[in-house]
């Protein structure tokens, strides 16, 4: 059985850029560099001026002046923060990409015919099979029914593989998204509690009093990406019917859990964190109504277990 089909196809995964992703990250780099040096020389500027100026406009000027070095380094922190994400997540749609990529040629290699969107089957194998047992007339029929029952199983497993990658493929990028978002929202948020135009204070008064405000109150970029920020999940549910929840760690990573319910009642998950390879799990209620379901995971090395 295979998980039920993700969006993503081999080919969009195969064209996949993640070092568009590196290039923005060394574009904050230099933004945070620049804005560090810009934060110094005004210091370094109104220190001079210091030496000189006295008096109640001088206080004054000196409060404005460490209030917007406070405010700018915070800023500079969270540009960093969010290159920080671009840097990471490169690397795990990288290797996600790889990962499928050599699923497909596995596959492929061992003479399988494969599908865009996952599917394996093996007629060209069968086809041979046939071939070699008409060509020997002591050939046993049964073995014939055998080898062919073997190969379609091995296509249904490696069809189970490629769809698992797919999903794991489809979970990276959910994850990558909700960690950039998340930088993003952090990024803001120094924008808009610690430097909020008088027109952005208008239109969500919740900024003064962060704390104790309503959601609408606060500006949306602001909404889900708290959330996660402080661990907690978000599920959705999808079009097709099948549902996805980001769990964040503590380690930093995100876990993303994408499960879809099968037309015989079982329910295939396909989860997956960072580096890890994928882990896919079925579980299936019994029918004799015990309330006892039954569960089988793919492992990280690939074995199979059942509980």
């Amino acid at each position: 059985m295979s998980p039920g089909r993700p969006t993503l196809k081999i080919s969009e995964v195969e064209r996949w850029n993640p070092d568009v992703l590196g290039t923005d990250a060394t574009h904050f780099d230099t933004v945070v560099t620049k804005g560090d040096q810009l934060l110094q020389s005004m210091v370094t500027e109104h220190d001079n001026l210091a030496q000189t100026w006295k008096g109640a406009g001088a206080d004054s000027a000196a409060a404005r002046v460490n209030a917007e070095k406070t405010a700018g380094s915070h800023l500079m922190d969270k540009i960093g923060g969010l290159k920080t994400a671009l840097t990471t997540h490169q690397g795990e749609l990288a290797h996600t990409k790889q990962f499928v990529i050599d699923k497909r040629n596995l596959i492929q290699g061992m003479g399988f015919e494969l599908a865009d969107d996952g599917t394996v089957t093996s007629v060209a194998k069968q086809q041979a099979l046939k071939a070699a047992a008409g060509r020997n007339p002591k050939s046993d029929p049964g073995y014939l029914t055998k080898a062919l029952i073997d190969v379609e199983y091995e296509a249904a497993q490696q069809q189970f593989g490629m769809v698992s990658a797919l999903q794991n493929a489809d979970n990276t990028a959910t994850a990558a998204k909700a960690a950039i978002d998340i930088a993003k929202a952090e990024l803001a948020k120094v924008a808009f509690f610690e430097m909020p135009p008088k027109g952005i204070r208008a239109l969500f008064p919740g900024l003064l009093h962060p704390g104790t405000a309503k959601p609408e109150e606060l500006p949306p970029i602001l909404g889900d990406a708290m959330k996660l920020e402080q661990g907690i999940p978000l599920t959705v549910t999808n079009p097709d019917g099948s549902t996805k929840t980001v769990t964040p760690n503590p380690d930093g990573t995100m876990t993303v859990a994408t499960s879809m319910q099968q037309p015989d009642g079982s329910t295939i998950t396909t989860e997956t964190t960072g580096h890890n390879p994928p882990v896919t799990t079925m579980t299936k209620p019994r029918p004799d109504g015990s309330g006892i379901v039954d569960m089988g995971r793919t492992h990280p090395d690939r074995r199979s277990g059942t509980t």
